[in-house]
């Protein structure tokens, strides 16, 4: 969560059984609790005519 902090960029935090209690230093976008999810994370991301998100 740091680094894409300090990178400009999104960060997703699979939260799971072995890290529920975890207290992250940085808050991350986007907290899912399992892969699943991570598609319809991806599928709100907007692109560009280039490729790029934003």
């Amino acid at each position: 969560m740091i680094a894409a902090e300090r990178a400009g960029l999104e960060s997703v935090f699979l939260r799971r059984e072995h890290n529920a209690s975890l207290e992250l230093g940085v808050e991350p976008t986007v907290e899912i609790g399992g892969l699943h999810d991570l598609v319809d994370v991806l599928a709100s991301v907007e692109t560009t005519d280039d490729g790029r998100t934003r």
